[in-house]
Formats: C-alpha cells, structure tokens, sequence
C-alpha cells in the first residue's frame, strides 16, 4: 500500500468494520530490496510487484497464512474455503501452499473486454503450472481464446481453473519469496518495468520441488473493475448482495 492512502483506507475501514477486524498496515516500497540491490534503477518509482508485496509484510506475518487482491471481490464461499484450508496445511518440507480456483467464465467482465488470467495446470488436486494469459475473451459459440506470453493463441475452455490471486501460504513461504526475490533482481533488476509476480515465483519454487501447490476449488463467484466501464456494474451487484442478504449488518455474520 502506498503511505498516503493509510488515512482515508484507514478511516474507511474502521466505519465499516468496527472494532472486530484488527487492521494493520504495511508500506511496499520500491527501495526495500536486499543488500547490495539498492542503486539498481536510480529512477524507478514503482515497487516491484505482488511477491515483493508479501515481502513488505513479513514483519506482520506469524504462521500461516492468506494473499489475497484488496480490489476483488472473491464471494465468502472461497474466502471460508481459504481459511479452513490454511488450518489443514501439512507441515514442511516442501513448503505447503493452496490456491482457490475459479471457473475461468466466472471471472470474465460483462463488458466482454479481454482479460489477463492466470490459467490453472492441475493434476488431481496438484497444481503444476499456473500459466499466465492475456487478452482472454469469448471468440463466439461459447469458446475462449486468449494469448500466450509468447503471442501465441491458446483454446481456453470455460471451466477451465483461473488463478484470482487468492493464495494460502505455509509461513516457510516466506524466507523462499526472499531468497528468490535476490534471485530475480540479480536476473532482471536492471530491466526497466521488470516485476516480482507472485505466480511466477510460485511457479519457481513448484519447477524445484521447493513448495507444493494444491487447488482449493471453491472459488463461485468473482467480480472487480478490470475496465473502467466495468464500475456500474460492479456497484449494482454490492448493491444487490447487501439486499438479497449475503451480506448482514455485522462482520461477525460474515467470518465462518
């Protein structure tokens, strides 16, 4: 989170939530970077990605526990899903983490604008693979498309796994993100944009037998504002959901 943010988020959320959600805050920081890093990029103002952001967290961090987009809306199926399967992680080694999948045309904006989705590689319940695609979208007759880091075209089927980046980690996770965070700014950190992607580095530690990955797929229903035009529609639902009753005036009706 950006420092200038903490007092409205701040305020916002103590309206909202009361005194019943402990809320702390963390700075990710494009400075904090392991000794030795500390000239690279001179100019760059952007922290260094979603893997990093877990790494602004570690001082807040004490046994397992769950990643998770502040600007998606996940639905409490997975979110109760995530917390159950946290509290049944087996122990190290390797490194035990979870990912709650959701169909990939569950996670699909009504405006029908492409999208970038992590696609799910499972075998049973093993992730192998969390596959990065973009320009994901309907190409007609009930079919998706979408397109490789490389360019190429890839057949996407709608029940196909997508990663929302809702993730459950071992506390060991950590000191691996670490050590892989050297890793990747010794690699790319003198790569202008260049960034510390979560499923990426996830995807790492999988290839070296370092973590294992289980899909959790409970995943229902999912929307955010991936478009701007996407906004109107996504105010309707909360709207909707506080009406129907998925949502009641207290937090504690929402936790498990």
């Amino acid at each position: 989170m950006r420092p200038e943010l903490e007092g409205p988020l701040g305020r916002h959320l103590s309206e909202q939530l009361g005194p019943e959600l402990p809320v702390s805050f963390v700075f990710q920081e494009m400075g904090d970077v392991p000794e030795g890093f500390g000239d690279l990029l001179p100019g760059r103002k952007k922290p260094w990605g979603t893997a990093q952001a877990i790494l602004a967290a570690r001082t807040r961090v004490h046994g397992s526990f769950g990643v998770a987009n502040a600007d998606d809306w996940y639905g409490p199926e997975a979110l109760a899903a995530l917390r159950s399967s946290l509290a049944d992680l087996p122990s190290p080694p390797p490194c035990p983490a979870v990912l709650v999948g959701f169909p990939m045309d569950a996670t699909l904006p009504p405006s029908g604008d492409p999208v970038s989705r992590g696609r799910v590689e499972v075998e049973g319940d093993t992730v192998r693979r969390v596959v990065e695609l973009h320009g994901v979208g309907a190409t007609g007759g009930g079919s998706l498309a979408g397109r490789s880091v490389a360019g190429e075209e890839v057949s996407v089927a709608p029940g196909d796994w997508a990663s929302m980046n809702l993730w459950g980690f071992g506390a060991c996770a950590v000191g691996l993100l670490a050590d892989g965070f050297g890793e990747f700014l010794e690699r790319e950190g003198d790569r202008d944009g260049a960034e510390y992607a979560l499923s990426t580095a996830v995807d790492d530690l999988l290839a070296r037998g370092e973590m294992t990955l289980r899909l959790v797929p409970e995943g229902r229903r999912w929307f955010g504002v991936t478009h701007p035009g996407d906004a109107p529609w996504v105010k309707r639902r909360l709207q909707e959901l506080h009406e129907d009753g998925t949502y009641g005036p207290s937090l504690p009706d929402l936790l498990p």
